[in-house]
Formats: C-alpha cells, structure tokens, sequence
C-alpha cells in the first residue's frame, strides 16, 4: 500500500494539483513492475487433517507461530490467541484454572495434536506454551470435521516434534508476586 499526501499552498490551482497527481500514479505503475512478495508457508494440518496448504483450504483458520506468541510476551494459551480474529480470551477475567474463551460466541473444544484435550466441564491443567510449536483456530462450522464440539470453532495446540539437527533453547524468568520460571529444550539424536 502506498500514499501520499499533498499540502496544497493557498496560490496552488487546480490543474498543478491534478498534474502532481498524475506524477504519483506514475510514481506508482513504476513502482508495480518491480514488488516483490516473500511470504512464509505455514504448516498447519487443522483443517483437513492433511498436509494441505492453508490457500487451498476453503476455511477460516489462523496459525499463531511460537516465534509470534513469544514476541508477544504471552505466558498462557489465552495470551497466544488474545489477537487472533474472532476469539475472545479471559470473557470472565483472569482465570489461572483453565483455558477459556469464546470463538465467535461459543466455548470452543481444545485439540492437542488433533486429540481432544477438553470434555465438557474437564478441562485437566493448563497447557504450557512453552512446549508448543504452534496454535491453530479453526473459525466456523468447519470445526465439526474433527466431531462433536462448537460451531464456533476450536483451538488446536501443536506440540514441538523432535528434529535430526542438534540445538535447543532455555529460558529464565522472574515476574511479579514471585514468578519464577524455568524451561529447557533440548532436541538431536541420541546416538
């Protein structure tokens, strides 16, 4: 998207306005012959539970990378989806019990690895995001493929899968009211 503004002195006319009009659109089919648009693939298996790209599945879904949820500073699963279309995190405040939400004014079912996680009124411990790669919405009546649930929608959390290259990640922090968090890593082969 590209704009500009013009700042017109009193003294400027009408067609020396319209001729620096002119030049900006020229400006601009220049300027299209020579966009280049790098974009990145998202993995995400949510919506048909394939390896299909996201611009071939007809559904709405949002893939939140842990690369976005840990810029974000987000120290819950509600943290990770808090800006994500259509989803309303904390609907009745802060609640360190569990995950909980609305997609498009339903309670939405939470999916581990395309598991079920959540069983009406079971929600088990909270989930945490430091072992997930990312967290996908599915948006919609699309939610039904994976069975009885909201049509709302649903939360789906990836775990991190193990890879053949040798690295890892640890973390230290310390918050408020005591907060102290530890995490480690690690992934390769063992041999």
């Amino acid at each position: 998207l590209w704009r500009q503004t013009f700042l017109l002195p009193r003294t400027t006319t009408l067609p020396m306005f319209m001729a620096n009009a002119h030049a900006a659109n020229a400006v601009i089919a220049e300027a299209a012959d020579s966009i280049i648009v790098i974009g990145e693939r998202y993995e995400s298996d949510a919506g048909t539970k394939t390896d299909t790209p996201l611009i071939k599945t007809p559904q709405a879904i949002s893939v939140i990378t842990a690369d976005r949820f840990t810029g974000m500073g987000a120290l819950n699963l509600q943290d990770a989806l808090r800006y994500t279309a259509g989803v309303r995190t904390e609907s009745y405040g802060l609640d360190t019990r569990g995950d909980f939400g609305f997609i498009r004014g339903t309670e939405p079912a939470i999916y581990q690895d395309g598991l079920r996680r959540t069983f009406g009124y079971r929600t088990g411990s909270k989930q945490e995001i430091f072992t997930l790669s990312r967290v996908e919405v599915i948006r919609g009546p699309s939610s039904m493929l994976y069975g009885q649930g909201a049509t709302g929608g649903l939360v789906n959390t990836a775990t991190k899968a193990p890879s053949f290259d040798f690295g890892g990640e640890a973390f230290v922090s310390y918050g408020t009211f005591d907060r102290k968090e530890a995490g480690v890593d690690i992934t390769g082969p063992l041999a």
